[in-house]
């Protein structure tokens, strides 16, 4: 068992773009499962257009919308209570346009 408070992970810089995230679940600590976090993107923060090779990925905007752009030019824009689920052969950028800050989770999960 494994009980975690986002209270007590410290938020640190993505290798993906210029916003804070909280990892719940790091690489190594479960078979399936690559990453678990919280991600909080202010305005006109972003996650720049990327792939998860072998590696499938779940976002729940919690609050906020998140603008996600597909490598094949598809955008949507998910508001709080959205679930996105990104194929592995699938690039995507998620940003906030937006005036409000954007919060949401995201669980990458290996093939």
């Amino acid at each position: 068992m494994k009980i975690i408070n986002l209270s007590e992970i410290e938020s640190q810089p993505s290798s993906h773009g210029n916003y804070l995230a909280r990892e719940i679940i790091e690489e190594g600590e479960y078979s399936n499962i690559h990453s678990f976090g919280q991600v909080r993107m202010e305005t006109d923060q972003m996650a720049k257009m990327h792939g998860h090779d072998g590696k499938m990925e779940i976002f729940f905007v919690l609050s906020g919308s998140a603008k996600i752009i597909f490598g094949d030019g598809t955008e949507v824009t998910a508001k709080a209570g959205t679930s996105i689920i990104t194929e592995s052969d699938e690039t995507h950028e998620v940003s906030n346009p937006f005036d409000e800050p954007l919060e949401m989770l995201y669980l990458t999960l290996k093939n």
